[in-house]
């Protein structure tokens, strides 16, 4: 049976080169392609890529600022001021509370985190570094945060030195791999 269809093949006189295709067809096909693409003025390369990851079309770039923007929108329309995020010299920072409501909202997996622990002659902890990895949709992101017991208010333990630095790393880990890292530094945190 097979060789019926080839040998009908043979003797409409049409020359299969890719699959079922004719040559006619395919050549048809990339100049269709051809024309759907981005002119040359359009497509740029990657701000952050490495020159072997591609290029970037303007549709694709479109297409990143609207998923932005929309995540942006959500993020707006679930935290809370003063509950989810905090204004500092007037710029939102998203708090712990609004990082763990984000990281619920996407569904970003944490790992436990790794730890540096510094200890003082007396064997208090002196400073505490939590390295925490975040994955959602595909992303990765290993973030670190750190603590030295005398930046503490109130109480000093060794538990609110963890505490502190665990919260750090959970805030950036889960923020940095959602696309929305918070540019606090560690004196604007609470």
């Amino acid at each position: 049976m097979a060789e019926d269809v080839e040998m009908q093949r043979k003797m409409a006189g049409a020359q299969r080169v890719f699959g079922d295709l004719t040559k006619e067809e395919l050549d048809r096909a990339i100049e269709k392609l051809k024309a759907d693409m981005a002119p040359p003025s359009e497509i740029v390369v990657a701000p952050q890529a490495e020159p072997s990851a591609g290029l970037v079309t303007k549709a694709m770039a479109d297409a990143a600022i609207e998923s932005y923007t929309q995540f942006e929108r959500v993020k707006s329309a679930i935290l809370v001021e003063k509950r989810h995020f905090v204004l500092i010299q007037g710029r939102p920072h998203i708090k712990r509370e609004g990082a763990i409501a984000l990281a619920a909202m996407f569904r970003v997996s944490t790992l436990a985190p790794t730890w540096e622990l510094e200890y003082d002659v007396a064997g208090d902890l002196r400073k505490a570094t939590a390295t925490l990895k975040a994955t959602w949709a595909g992303r990765e992101v290993t973030m670190t945060g750190t603590c030295e017991r005398t930046e503490l208010q109130g109480e000093k333990t060794d538990h609110n030195v963890r505490a502190k630095a665990e919260t750090r790393a959970f805030k950036r880990a889960v923020l940095a791999v959602l696309g929305s890292a918070d540019p606090t530094t560690e004196q604007d945190e609470e």
